[in-house]
């Protein structure tokens, strides 16, 4: 069989005296002025904001990476001719079935054969194709920009959250050497005291037989008893149990 033949008998290839395929239909005028969605600008805080909540910290949907080809090429308003062939055809009617089984030779006859029987020129669809190539390439910069532009908030977003988190812990270590310096400071008022209260036991305890000084701290916390026992009860601990004298 002829390779006219079969594009014919495939319905895709007319002759004379044949109803010609309809192009396709040119895109929706709305679909041509569809304006390219703007993905949202990432979260730029400054002075050392409160930590950001898990809703905020969600990533942020790059919108112009999930735009449509075929929507690049409506916006860029590429031309289409009138006979209604474009790359865009020619690739739908390579992926059909009819040339699925044909060899590299015969699609290419076969490709021309359809391209002349409806008056498209080769030439024609191969500055199509380079157009589109030109349109992605843009589009491809476009995208760059606003995906550096994100990088940049996200990467400000972190320098920033790092110094509040440095600046966070060394307040904390301020802190620890303040109750260190704060605790040091008790214990030694608490052996100033133990002296005090035993120098009164022993003045009370030549005058009377009741036991009216308590020695040792009022309310000594677990580790303060526990020091006590630890010692045995004896010698002079800066933290001893309280008791009477």
């Amino acid at each position: 069989m002829r390779v006219i033949d079969l594009l014919r008998k495939a319905g895709l290839v007319a002759v004379e005296g044949e109803s010609a395929p309809p192009p396709d239909p040119e895109p929706a005028p709305e679909a041509k002025r569809a304006a390219t969605p703007t993905p949202k600008e990432a979260p730029r805080p400054v002075h050392l904001p409160p930590p950001p909540t898990s809703e905020q910290l969600a990533p942020l949907a790059a919108k112009e990476l999930t735009v449509d080809f075929t929507q690049i090429y409506a916006a860029l308003k590429l031309p289409t001719p009138p006979h209604g062939w474009n790359v865009e055809k020619v690739i739908g009617v390579l992926d059909s079935p009819h040339f699925q089984g044909l060899d590299a030779a015969t699609r290419k006859a076969a490709l021309l054969a359809m391209l002349g029987a409806n008056q498209a020129s080769p030439a024609e669809i191969v500055e199509d194709a380079a157009r589109r190539d030109q349109a992605l390439d843009a589009y491809e910069n476009f995208a760059r920009k606003k995906l550096a532009d994100r990088v940049t908030g996200f990467r400000q977003a972190i320098a920033e959250e790092e110094e509040r988190i440095r600046l966070s812990q060394a307040a904390i270590e301020q802190h620890r050497k303040a109750v260190a310096q704060e605790d040091e400071g008790f214990q030694s008022w608490l052996e100033r005291k133990l002296e005090q209260e035993e120098t009164l036991a022993r003045v009370v305890a030549l005058l009377t037989d009741q036991s009216v000084i308590t020695v040792g701290p009022v309310h000594p916390t677990a580790g303060e008893q526990q020091a006590v026992r630890d010692e045995g009860g004896e010698g002079r601990s800066p933290t001893p149990a309280r008791k009477k004298s």
